[in-house]
């Protein structure tokens, strides 16, 4: 029997902003692989992060994170700024200001996520190329009454037809694509443009 690596996209997944803290550094990244593992005697929540990722690093270091649960009213302009760009080079939180908690963890909450959660990491387990950290919820509330967004949804959107690419036309008609959902964009683009398919400005634009 052979594998098809494409099994897990039928596994169920939400969309999550996870941040840190560590000697007044924050970070933050977008995450999908995150699970409550039981809640007793303490409620508990594990994650998956990529070793190479900053966040991890400060994790890591920090040994606390928060999950900030993106809801299906989100801004795709906050996936680009939290998914597409290492807060090595770039200051993520400019554009998206948090909320902290008392132990100074970054957070969101409000239009766009349905609930937030943060605490202290107990256990983590390095496996591949990626770290599972377990935290005990010591704090996190529910926000508003918008239904979580599922990686299922976010991917529909981003790879629905009118989003593909297409050979490049001939002459030096310039071409953008959105760095979200890969729509293409034909002629000069103007600086208020906003992509008609996940709504982020031309900021968010590549030439191709």
């Amino acid at each position: 029997m052979t594998y098809d690596r494409k099994v897990l996209h039928k596994m169920s997944y939400g969309l999550y902003v996870v941040t840190t803290e560590f000697a007044g550094k924050i970070n933050g990244q977008i995450a999908d692989a995150v699970m409550q593992v039981n809640a007793a005697p303490r409620q508990t929540v594990a994650l998956s992060l990529n070793n190479d990722n900053y966040t991890t690093e400060l994790v890591k270091r920090s040994g606390k994170l928060a999950v900030s649960i993106l809801s299906q009213a989100y801004d795709p302009a906050l996936i680009a700024n939290f998914g597409l760009q290492s807060g090595r080079q770039a200051d993520k939180f400019a554009a998206f200001p948090p909320k902290f908690t008392a132990e100074g963890l970054p957070y969101y909450e409000g239009a766009g996520f349905c609930g937030w959660l943060a605490g202290p990491v107990i256990e983590q387990m390095t496996v591949g190329s990626h770290t599972i950290f377990v935290i005990e919820a010591a704090e996190g509330q529910p926000t508003g009454d918008a239904e979580p967004l599922l990686y299922a949804d976010y991917l529909a959107k981003k790879t629905r037809p009118a989003a593909k690419a297409e050979p490049a036309p001939a002459g030096d008609t310039p071409r953008w694509r959105c760095k979200v959902c890969g729509y293409i964009y034909e002629g000069e683009l103007p600086p208020d443009y906003r992509c008609p398919i996940c709504g982020v400005g031309a900021d968010m634009f590549e030439r191709v």
